[in-house]
């Protein structure tokens, strides 16, 4: 449309509206021929028939002057302009539903990853708080890294000495049961990715940050497609076996 000029421009509307207007006419003829309330012994056959016509001629001349204004309007606007108007209109409604989400999943996904950690305490040794909120020191935090996750932290007295990727898996394999077992209230436990059922939550990232004596937590909540593909894929990451095995020579056996 960037190179019709406005003689183009009108002469295609013109066109358009004429074959439209002739089809109406055929059919109105075809209807008119073959209803055999409506024939051409009617008294008022000949005046409802151009009646519609004229109705419809009317209509479509209107159509083409609205269609026409709204081109000038088009046209005389900066596009650029225009096309930046657009952008910051969608950015800000993404953001808007971006926070309604966040807002709406992040409490049951805390109480469900509490409700898991203070269930198996004998088995991953972590001291739980009384409640909920010892997993919200500073508030729920969210990361965004290509995908969003909802950020958690466990005050601890200190550094756990467990092996942390080890502690990660074993608390996703946790994660996992209770969700196939049970579910997650408030939300769905599974979601479904090429013909199979994933689990809606995965521990990304569980780190110890010195600077304040917490076990931080990383969750992915699976929203969409691109999340279940990067659930999938750093489910293979962090099964893969790792490169940092000692060596052992001869002469240490």
């Amino acid at each position: 449309m960037k190179n019709l000029d406005k003689n183009t421009l009108n002469k295609l509307l013109f066109f358009v509206g004429l074959s439209v207007w002739l089809g109406f006419a055929v059919g109105t003829t075809a209807d008119t021929l073959f209803n055999e309330d409506f024939t051409f012994k009617h008294p008022d056959y000949w005046s409802i028939y151009f009646q519609r016509l004229l109705t419809l001629f009317a209509g479509i001349v209107l159509a083409a002057l609205i269609v026409s204004f709204l081109a000038s309007m088009l046209k005389a606007l900066d596009k650029k302009e225009f096309h930046r108007f657009f952008k910051i209109q969608m950015h800000r409604l993404n953001a808007s539903l971006r926070g309604r989400n966040i807002q709406e999943a992040a409490p049951f996904i805390q109480g469900f990853l509490f409700s898991v950690l203070s269930k198996n305490t004998k088995i991953h040794r972590l001291d739980m708080g009384a409640d909920v909120s010892c997993l919200s020191p500073y508030g729920i935090q969210t990361l965004f890294r290509n995908n969003w996750f909802y950020c958690f932290q466990l005050i601890v007295a200190n550094e756990p000495e467990a092996d942390l990727e080890h502690l990660k898996r074993l608390l996703n394999h946790l994660l996992f049961s209770e969700l196939r077992n049970f579910g997650i209230v408030g939300l769905y436990s599974a979601y479904r990715f090429k013909n199979q059922l994933i689990p809606a939550l995965y521990i990304d990232r569980l780190y110890y940050d010195a600077s304040i004596n917490a076990l931080c937590f990383e969750v992915l909540f699976v929203g969409c497609d691109a999340d279940a593909s990067y659930l999938l894929a750093a489910a293979k990451r962090d099964a893969a076996p790792q490169n940092n095995i000692p060596e052992v020579y001869d002469d240490e056996i």
